[in-house]
């Protein structure tokens, strides 16, 4: 029974993937166009990166196979959206950060 629910759980988690990719390029990327080049470039990894798990998903265990780079692909997106979201939030609270963490407790 259970070999029957993987390969069926999988392709539904690979379609699920795949719509929230084809999502945030069509609606979500376009938005941020006017926010700048930095929101774009995290944004189009991230959907890369979503993509590319939907279809190591949906096309087997990709990762095991000899054409492991789509699926390598998915992991860089999701690795550079992650240090660019970083970055941004480090850059959005710089002074914040150090003043909470050496501050006083209070009373």
């Amino acid at each position: 029974m259970i070999e029957f629910i993987e390969p069926i759980q999988s392709r539904a988690i690979g379609v699920t993937y795949m719509l929230i990719a084809w999502a945030y390029l069509q609606f979500v990327l376009p938005a941020m166009i006017p926010l700048g080049r930095w929101h774009i470039l995290k944004f189009w990894c991230f959907a890369l990166a979503l993509g590319s798990f939907g279809l190591g998903r949906l096309f087997g265990p990709i990762y095991l196979e000899t054409n492991a780079w789509i699926f390598a692909i998915g992991h860089y997106g999701l690795i550079t959206y992650a240090a660019l979201r970083l970055l941004g939030i480090l850059r959005e609270h710089k002074g914040r950060w150090r003043s909470h963490h050496h501050a006083p407790p209070h009373d």
